[in-house]
């Protein structure tokens, strides 16, 4: 059972090198800084005051902080003796007042309770408490545990000064006002006056057993209790103080032993051999006695016997009567005991919130969302019934709702089926109404599940996807495998086209790769890579729509320059098919007050701008009715553009699929349903969805923030231990020390003082990352990639909550995540390609560039500029094309 506190080895309670210790030395710390008032922490004295009284363990556990700083368990802040001595003199002037005391007779008192109630009865109990301990209660040190066994008396002081607090308020505040009552001779006064000395008795356990550092065997336990009871034998008629004291050190012994079995049997030995009227003097101060044997105690059988043996002794000599009054309460103990209850036992299933409410330990708590699918489908799950050639997609639509995963084969299964399909399509599809269209997805499957409940099941409906399912959203593998696997239920009534995001480089760029390398592996991305591929690039709707994800290209004339492309391959940067996947409408489209029907596209870093002259020139030329498209975040879901003058009808519309873009554009999403020559919007908002930190983050890399700060928290604590007068304080303490120059000396306190600023400094460092790391983290979610929108982080916390304020601010911040991303190359093709140029052997006409087969890089070198750049894993290997 862990009792008392040790002092270190390196704490100087014995004088090692035999030199005599001054007067001045053997005096407490504590005592000899009560002038000092500056260098006093009243703060903590009260802090501590109260939670002797409300919590008291909470100050023993403050303890181990001062033994680990200081070295020492004992205070050496006397700013609680101050508050003490306050304390009861404001208790003796109240006394006065009450019963009409002289001013005389007043300060009188304050000096019996402060010197003699206080100082007299604590130095008395400290020095016993600290001879028994050194000669009785503390084990030998061994070979294992080689440390200094010595109990500090100043510790022991520490130890009557917090259980005499407590004391203080029952015994000179609280009996201030129940002195009438105490005196009453009935069973619920005798409860009230065991009560109020209870505290003290409890206090003094807490100070002997709540340290770590020693173990009290059974047997010294039995031995301490059978000296302290020969004492209480030989004393008698001592004064008071002296047998309160010894009453205090027995009561601790017998008053908190644990067991079991043995209650009653202690009980009764308490009842016979402690509890015992020598005489007035005894008879005076039984409530002591009282409040040790009022509690029901336990007892091991060791511990027991050896009480018993010192019954027997007690017994047989001459010993006076029991006391009657406390013989009675002893009885009372001893009934309770035999009609004890058996402890309630604790359903541990069960869990009580701090509102009151009860949960279920074996359920979850928000029992509204379903627990995420733990087991992939066993083949006999991923096929349909009705037609085992084709996957189950009610139970992948549930599945993935789940955020349940399928496994690599079956995904690959579905991906391979589903590209055959889209293989054999061609680059311009021709679709009929009643159709339902729609626009980008990005990964938001579980908008995209609210999408067919407003447009309509895929079983009965058509529908005509303008691309961009994946990216930004952290469910875009759901989204492909379940619209991919609709393409094989239903290959006619369902058709999807590219989008600008169904390519490498922007999968590799934004979250899509990482995704698939996260849930399955990077084999599922290439599968997915040869798929996109093979995604038709536009769709004429009933033959008067021209359906496509971006817009119009000045190399496109006719449909057959569409059907004309090679779209088995990466898009590229430029040229007819980029044009059709990245071109968008100018800003003021129908009111331009330029002549050129295309611009350069400053938004997106490659292609076009295309104006309302060259989406009317284009309508004209291949007779049709409108241009329908994707690729922007809209607002409403949808825009339409200004109306041609020879139909009437908007000559582009937008449609745009993904409510609440991102989690921060608070926009709605639309789908476009054309049925018997009418057109119809379809609004509706976003849907819950699990949440994942940015880019898929674990939350050991999210809290590093966290961590830091409180680490840089904890050593400028460490650091500041020690105040600046107790730094230039001379050690007193010290035995024998040799005396450092008073340059050494000053320059050890400025390096101190440095490491503190330091340390400052890298706090406010981690405080300041901690503040704006969950702002940070949603711009990264923006963006959908480990950089920040271009320089978001220069406008401060403010500015970044700025950023993400609403949806014209949001498309503002996202703005440079618009763009082409920049390209990326490995370093040994980049090395290749810098030896040909210096070599001279690259080609030089743009026709040469173009028909170059020795590197991509080639390709580009007019367009482009080679920037040397690392990847995020820190490694040089790769190099970043960015636009001259």
């Amino acid at each position: 059972m862990p009792i008392l506190p040790l002092t270190s080895p390196s704490y100087p309670n014995h004088n090692l090198s035999g030199t005599p210790m001054s007067v001045s030395n053997r005096v407490p710390l504590i005592f000899r800084r009560l002038h000092r008032f500056q260098q006093m922490d009243f703060e903590l004295a009260f802090w501590q005051l109260s939670y002797l009284c409300l919590a008291p363990k909470r100050v023993y556990r403050n303890v181990y902080y001062h033994k680990q700083t200081k070295n020492t368990w004992a205070r050496d802040d006397p700013a609680i003796l101050i508050l003490l001595f306050a304390s009861l003199f404001v208790a003796a002037v109240a006394w006065s007042i009450v019963y009409s005391y002289s001013p005389l007779q007043a300060v009188r008192l304050a000096f019996v309770m402060i010197l003699r109630d206080y100082l007299l009865i604590g130095v008395l109990s400290a020095t016993l408490l600290w001879f028994f301990a050194n000669r009785v209660l503390v084990s030998p040190s061994s070979h294992s545990s080689p440390t200094d066994s010595s109990v500090e008396w100043a510790y022991a002081f520490d130890v009557h000064t917090n259980a005499f607090f407590p004391l203080y308020l029952t015994l000179y505040l609280a009996q201030l006002f129940l002195l009438p009552v105490v005196l009453k001779d009935n069973w619920v006064c005798l409860l009230l006056g065991n009560t109020l000395f209870a505290q003290y008795i409890y206090g003094v356990y807490l100070g002997l057993s709540g340290m770590q550092a020693l173990s009290l065997p059974l047997h010294l336990a039995a031995n301490f209790f059978t000296f302290s009871s020969a004492i209480l034998d030989t004393l008698g008629n001592i004064a008071g103080p002296i047998i309160t004291t010894i009453c205090e050190l027995c009561g601790f012994v017998i008053g908190f032993p644990r067991c079991k079995t043995c209650s009653e049997r202690v009980l009764r030995f308490i009842k016979h051999c402690i509890v015992q009227e020598t005489d007035d003097t005894l008879i005076a101060y039984s409530s002591y006695f009282r409040s040790r044997v009022f509690s029901p105690v336990t007892a091991t059988e060791r511990l027991l016997n050896s009480l018993l043996s010192v019954c027997d002794h007690r017994i047989s000599s001459s010993i006076p009567v029991i006391m009657h009054i406390a013989q009675a309460h002893v009885e009372r103990a001893i009934e309770q005991i035999q009609h004890k209850k058996p402890p309630p036992d604790i359903d541990f299933t069960q869990h009580v919130l701090e509102d009151g409410n009860t949960i279920s330990t074996q359920e979850r708590v928000v029992k509204d969302v379903q627990a995420p699918a733990m087991n992939v489908p066993t083949d006999a799950q991923f096929f349909s019934r009705q037609d085992p050639t084709k996957p189950d997609v009610a139970f992948l639509k549930n599945h993935f709702y789940r955020e349940g995963r399928v496994t690599e084969d079956q995904a690959i299964w579905i991906l391979e089926k589903a590209t055959a399909l889209l293989r054999a399509e061609p680059n311009v599809l021709q679709v009929d109404a009643p159709i339902t269209v729609c626009g980008d997805i990005h990964g938001q499957y579980y908008d995209l599940m609210k999408l067919f409940e407003v447009g309509g099941s895929p079983a009965d409906t058509r529908y005509l996807f303008l691309g961009d399912y994946v990216d930004r959203g952290y469910f875009s593998i759901e989204c492909v495998l379940y619209l991919w696997s609709l393409k094989i239920w239903y290959p006619d009534t369902l058709f999807l086209l590219r989008g600008n995001h169904e390519c490498r480089h922007l999968t590799d760029y934004f979250t899509f790769k990482l995704e698939c390398k996260h849930k399955y592996s990077e084999r599922i991305y290439d599968a997915c890579m040869d798929s996109f591929c093979a995604l038709p690039l536009a769709a004429i709707m009933n033959k008067q729509f021209l359906c496509i994800h971006g817009g119009l290209s000045p190399e496109l004339n006719t449909l057959d320059d569409i059907r004309a492309i090679d779209r088995f391959r990466e898009p590229p940067t430029h040229g007819l098919m980029c044009d059709i996947l990245w071109s968008d409408p100018v800003e003021d489209f129908g009111q331009e007050k330029m002549n050129e029907s295309f611009v350069h596209n400053h938004v997106r870093g490659c292609s076009y701008f295309f104006t309302y002259q060259a989406a009317c020139q284009f309508l004209e030329r291949n007779n049709l009715l409108s241009i329908i498209r994707a690729h922007e975040a809209q607002d409403a879901g949808y825009r339409m553009y200004r109306k041609t003058k020879s139909t009437g009808f908007p000559s582009v519309m937008t449609i745009f699929s993904a409510p609440n873009y991102l989690d921060v554009y608070n926009n709605k999403a639309a789908v476009l349903k054309y049925e018997s020559n009418v057109m119809n919007i379809r609004q509706f908002n976003c849907t819950p969805h699990p949440y994942w930190l940015p880019n898929f983050m674990d939350v050991f890399t999210w809290s590093l923030p966290f961590v830091g700060e409180k680490i840089t928290d904890m050593l400028v604590a460490v650091l500041n231990t020690c105040s600046k007068e107790e730094l230039e304080e001379s050690d007193e303490e010290n035995v024998v020390s040799q005396v450092a120059h008073p340059e050494e000396a000053v320059e050890r306190r400025k390096i101190i003082k440095n490491k503190i600023l330091a340390v400052g400094r890298m706090a406010r460092v981690f405080a300041l990352l901690r503040e704006e790391s969950e702002k940070v983290s949603e711009l990264k979610s923006i963006s959908g990639s480990s950089k920040l929108p271009y320089g978001t982080l220069a406008l401060g916390t403010e500015g970044i909550k700025d950023a993400i304020s609403g949806f014209e601010d949001a498309r503002k911040s996202d703005i440079e995540n618009e763009r082409l991303p920049p390209e990326l190359f490995d370093a040994e093709e980049a090395k290749a390609y810098l030896a040909q140029a210096q070599s001279g052997s690259l080609p030089t006409t743009p026709a040469d560039i173009i028909e170059s087969p020795v590197s991509p890089i080639s390709r580009a070198v007019d367009r482009w500029g080679l920037h040397a750049r690392h990847s995020r894993a820190g490694m040089v290997g790769k190099l970043r094309l960015g636009r001259r």
